[in-house]
């Protein structure tokens, strides 16, 4: 975010929602954001959000969760 705002001082986002794909090994496999993608911030959070490591399971699952943004 912080980063982001370097690059654009007019940046107003408050709030970002992720859909979040994770394969049966614990692995983020797809990062969809409701806006920003294509931003230096959202480029940032899917890459983020790529490095999780979540715990295997037997099945994968797909899950959405929201970012808040604080200036």
């Amino acid at each position: 975010y912080e980063q982001a705002l370097k690059k654009d001082p007019f940046l107003d986002v408050k709030k970002i929602a992720a859909t979040i794909k994770i394969d049966r090994a614990g692995v983020v496999t797809d990062v969809k954001l409701s806006s920003h993608a294509d931003h230096t911030l959202g480029v940032c959070l899917i890459a983020a959000i790529k490095r999780w490591k979540v715990r295997e399971s037997t099945t994968g699952i797909t899950t959405q969760m929201s970012f808040a943004f604080v200036q």
